[in-house]
């Protein structure tokens, strides 16, 4: 049926009814007697079933038209035609030919006569209502501009069937077979022989083309190709785009409002004069004719001089005055000097001179007509201010919502991605997670109240069911019950894929398609950068222009840096191959989470390796004498943040232990293969002091990190607990600024110096046996990622609240945490007692008392122990006696 509709031959047949339907019965009045009505009668019928059957079909197959802004505007079009078809209309009015007696003649002309005022009056209604076709002509452009998007689309569809049609020298020279080229025997063979009998060998079989392809080919130039030209020809041709969603929507939102609003003028215009309220008095001036007539007959002019003065005096314009000269004058007892000129209307002979013996003259009280004016005339002047008020609100509306809100919104994001970008996109990305969860909390509580129906639904018909004595009750219930439940959970399915098929037809407008887009720059910058970009990506908002300077100057700040790695990634790279990418990306959301849960940040991805910051707030930092680095503050918030790092690498060393997305690597055929009872591991270093944030790189490539010496010391401490044989290490410098409680559980291992640094520190682990936990179980249902990360980060924020605030206190996740405690319940307070007194006759020199110590450590821990062996190897290595001038520390040679 569409095709119907929209087949050029009905759209023409359409359009030449719609000229008629427009003029058709001016040119009948105008232009033919009565003679040719029946014919006019008959077209117009003809028009009135095109009409109604086009209105039918559109409602059938047209999107959007039942019940539409347009359906509504065609069928009172439709149904005005019904006025022009003199045969339906007669009958309404009761006019038409008579016939019959005299006396029946004379009822029927009084009653013409009525019916000709009704229908004067019907008649200006009617042409009101007529004004209603000219909608058609709007429809008309439109569908000349379809037609015309349309014929754009067939010349594209038709250019590119028409390849084989394009010109030879268009085509590159390269793709021009030589027909004297004998391919040889070689897997390609068969591909060549493949197109010697195809339709694309046969494009080539003009000999035209032939010559020009092969003496192309001999001379083997592209002379014949000029794509400098063919750039120039395609640039001079007019771009034609395709319409906008927005310009779409606008723009037919603004041809309703204009239609309304002209049709609300044209409609409405003719109520606010005066002709459709009063007839035009014609006796006015025929009675004084009457009476000139009369002059020379003193009976007939007296007659006609009452007759005047009776039917004028009773109108509501009465005449006031009248005065024949040289014969009669009348005036009745309104003052004529106390009424406006306006008020008071002159009527006399025309073509008569002011000095005729009987100059008649007769003056008549129009204030009724003059005040009804006015009163009209305030109405039109209200209905004008009201178009105008609601046109330019109602189009502005339009505009506001479909162009300009989204602008607005557009623009806040932007200023909102300058001053903090990290914030900008958290706050976009919660507030899509608050709008998904409140829809669905709006269809569950909507289920709930289906789900609460029913019951009641099951009383009535438990009612019902007892009060006609029913047998089986109970069997007929469960029925129903079952009954009831399979039909409410049919219609939830349909509803639910009724919404889902909507959602997925209903496209989006440009406007959020850029809304969207730029959320998704802002959160991908966000993501890109990370915490230590932040200032290059706000900088280069906010300045003025289009160039980008990456390039901004560093800013020293103060932050706890932490290296994590994963271990034996060589090998599993070359086991795992393109599945490397999950394998580290899963290692990465687990690492990138927790440390995002504890107030901190990653910073960067090295492929095995992870670069994670906790940086200080400026409230805590004071700056150094000498300028050079700044001096923690003794804030409860710094203690509080130490405690955060060491914890948030625990939690991940427990999670790596027990999810099963990590775990199911240890059941890897070829990783045990290559590294017999695999299990996935990493190190871990945390130490803390100044750096350097901002951009490293050149204008090329950027990274937003960290330049210092103390960066390389979390490095090197990560790439150390492989030395050791732990999991974690610390430097004293962060073991200094942790809380009392989480310095009990640290284990103080060994002075050294590093390789850059000639200064000792003490390095600590945090003794865990994450093996005593047990794996979590595997969910099954589909994570939302998104909600996810606005959950975790919402969690993040309070608790970073409680602690800054002190309302909450890091530490206390020792003896709350479960991962903790189980992790760390197979520690021996034996064993750490002994290996304390080892390592200090160790750093005091007393080698013979240390290694005795570290071999009794190791016997009380029932289990090798790496950093007793380290120093034990080390002491061995020395001749198992401190060196005269031993200072209490060794050079760590192993990065």
């Amino acid at each position: 049926m569409f095709r119907v509709i929209d087949h050029w031959s009905f759209t023409a047949w359409m359009t030449i009814l719609t000229i008629y339907a427009l003029f058709g019965d001016d040119i009948r009045v105008s232009a033919f007697t009565i003679d040719a009505d029946t014919t006019f009668n008959a077209i117009t019928t003809i028009c009135l079933f095109f009409f109604t059957l086009e209105i039918t079909l559109a409602s059938l197959c047209k999107k959007d038209y039942w019940l539409g802004f347009f359906f509504w505007l065609d069928l009172i079009s439709t149904v005005s035609l019904i006025t022009d078809i003199g045969w339906v209309w007669n009958e309404v009015t009761g006019g038409g030919s008579s016939s019959g007696s005299s006396a029946s003649k004379a009822s029927q002309v009084a009653r013409a006569g009525r019916a000709s005022r009704a229908g004067t009056r019907a008649a200006r209604i009617i042409r009101i209502i007529r004004v209603i076709r000219l909608i058609r002509i709007v429809k008309l452009y439109k569908m000349a501009s379809d037609a015309s998007k349309d014929t754009n689309d067939q010349k594209l569809v038709r250019g590119v069937a028409n390849f084989r049609s394009v010109p030879i020298k268009k085509i590159p020279v390269s793709i021009v077979p030589d027909r004297n080229y004998n391919p040889p025997d070689s897997a390609n063979a068969s591909m060549s022989a493949s197109f010697s009998g195809s339709r694309f060998d046969d494009f080539f079989v003009s000999p035209e083309l032939q010559n020009k392809g092969h003496s192309s080919h001999n001379s083997n130039s592209l002379d014949e190709l000029d794509p400098e030209a063919e750039d120039e020809e395609n640039r001079l041709k007019p771009q034609v785009h395709e319409e906008s969603k927005v310009g779409k929507e606008l723009s037919e939102l603004t041809t309703r409002r204009v239609i309304m609003l002209v049709l609300g003028v044209l409609i409405m215009v003719p109520f606010f004069l005066n002709t459709l309220y009063t007839d035009e008095n014609t006796s006015y001036e025929y009675g004084l004719k009457v009476l000139d007539n009369f002059t020379g007959d003193a009976s007939k002019f007296r007659m006609a001089w009452d007759s005047y003065i009776k039917e004028h005096s009773g109108l509501k314009t009465p005449l006031i005055y009248l005065e024949v000269l040289n014969l009669d004058k009348w005036y009745c007892n309104t003052d004529i000097a106390t009424l406006r000129d306006s008020e008071k209307q002159y009527v006399v002979l025309p073509n008569v001179a002011s000095d005729y013996e009987f100059y008649s003259v007769a003056i008549f009280d129009i204030r009724y007509s003059t005040k009804l004016d006015s009163e009209l005339s305030i109405c039109k002047t209200i209905f004008i201010c009201i178009i105008l008020a609601t046109s330019s609100s109602i189009l502005a509306r339009d505009a506001q919502i479909l162009v300009l809100d989204p602008i607005e919104s557009m623009i806040a994001k932007v200023k909102k991605i300058s001053q903090n970008p990290l914030e900008a996109a958290q706050e976009q990305e919660k507030k899509e997670v608050v709008e998904e969860m409140a829809q669905i909390a709006a269809e569950e509580k909507a289920a709930a109240q289906a789900r609460k129906l029913l019951p009641k639904t099951r009383r009535l018909t438990h009612t019902r069911i007892k009060k006609n004595q029913i047998k089986n009750l109970s069997q007929d219930n469960e029925k129903e019950q079952e009954n009831s439940k399979v039909k409410s959970n049919k219609n939830d399915n349909k509803n639910k894929k009724a919404q889902e098929n909507k959602k997925e037809h209903e496209e989006p407008m440009e406007t959020v398609i850029l809304e969207t887009t730029l959320n998704k720059i802002g959160a991908l910058l966000a993501l890109g950068f990370g915490e230590a970009g932040s200032e290059i990506i706000a900088t280069n908002m906010q300045k003025g222009g289009g160039e980008v300077d990456p390039m901004i100057p560093g800013k020293k700040t103060h932050c706890i840096f932490g290296f994590c790695d994963i271990r034996d990634f060589a090998d599993a790279t070359d086991v795992l191959q393109q599945e490397v990418l999950s394998y580290v990306n899963e290692v990465a959301y687990i690492v990138h989470k927790t440390v995002d849960y504890f107030s901190g940040s990653a910073n960067k991805n090295i492929g095995d390796a992870f670069l994670l910051v906790w940086k200080f707030p400026d409230t805590v930092l004071t700056l150094s004498e000498d300028s050079k680095s700044y001096i923690l503050a003794k804030d409860q918030f710094v203690q509080q943040l130490s405690d955060m790092a060491v914890i948030s690498f625990l939690k991940i060393i427990a999670e790596i232990h027990k999810n099963p997305k990590i775990l199911k690597y240890r059941k890897h055929e070829g990783l045990n293969a290559r590294l017999p009872g695999f299990s996935v591991k990493m190190g871990f270093g945390l130490h803390q002091g100044w750096a350097i944030e901002g951009a490293i790189g050149s204008e090329f490539k950027i990274d937003a990190s960290y330049l210092s010496p103390n960066v390389n010391m979390a490095s090197r401490l990560e790439a150390a607990t492989k030395q050791f044989g732990v999991h974690i290490l610390l430097s004293s410098l962060l073991y200094e600024i942790c809380s009392q409680t989480t310095r009990s559980k640290l284990r103080r291992i060994d002075k050294v110096t590093v390789k850059g640094s000639k200064q000792p520190i003490e390095l600590y682990t945090c003794d865990v046996f994450p093996n005593l936990l047990k794996p979590m179980p595997e969910s099954k249902e589909k994570v939302n990622m998104k909600r996810v990360r606005v959950m975790g980060r919402i969690a993040r924020k309070k608790m970073r609240e409680k602690t800054m605030k002190g309302e909450y206190n890091v530490y206390e996740m020792w003896e709350d945490d479960d991962d903790l405690i189980i992790m760390r319940s197979a520690v021996s307070k034996a064993f750490l007692k002994e290996f304390s007194i080892a390592l200090q006759d160790y750093l005091d020199g007393k080698w013979t008392e240390a290694k005795a110590g570290f071999q009794r450590a190791q016997d009380l821990k029932e289990g090798p122990d790496g950093p007793c062996q380290v120093l034990l190897d080390f002491i061995n290595s020395e001749g198992g006696i401190a060196p005269a001038n031993w200072p209490g520390y060794r050079e760590l040679h192993d990065k």
